[in-house]
């Protein structure tokens, strides 16, 4: 009997340390995308490169579920929240009127990199571009 219950709790256990790790790396990529600061268009610089800033966006894609994606857009970080609107819009997500609505009121002020021009924004008007872009009008 004893073994039984030595062995669920070890299969438990080991289920549970396989169940976290997205959740950890999704935690991870917006600790990055906050570190850098900085909102980058797909190809950076002289040497026409793709951005780390990107690559961080393919992973949030490809492994981030639509609740972290959602969490994600409401980040204390505006860079973060950028990068979070453009993952639900690449996936297609729902938008409601109140995610529109907290993006288009946000004035924060973000450092951008679009090609090599270095420039500041604010979180609105690039909203209003990635939502505009990405419907194709």
């Amino acid at each position: 009997m004893r073994r039984i219950f030595i062995i669920i709790i070890s299969f438990s256990l080991y289920c549970t340390s396989y169940s976290s790790p997205n959740y950890d790396l999704v935690k991870e990529i917006a600790t990055e995308i906050a570190k850098h600061n900085i909102y980058e268009s797909a190809i950076i610089g002289f040497a026409a490169t793709q951005s780390t800033q990107n690559m961080r966006l393919n992973q949030l894609v490809m492994i981030a579920s639509d609740n972290q994606l959602y969490s994600l857009a409401k980040h204390s970080n505006a860079v973060v929240r950028l990068y979070a609107l453009m993952a639900i819009v690449t996936r297609n997500l729902a938008i409601s009127p109140e995610l529109k609505d907290q993006f288009y009121k946000d004035r924060s002020i973000v450092v951008t990199l679009q090609g090599c021009v270095v420039n500041k924004s604010s979180v609105d008007v690039i909203s209003k571009m990635i939502l505009l872009t990405e419907k194709g009008c």
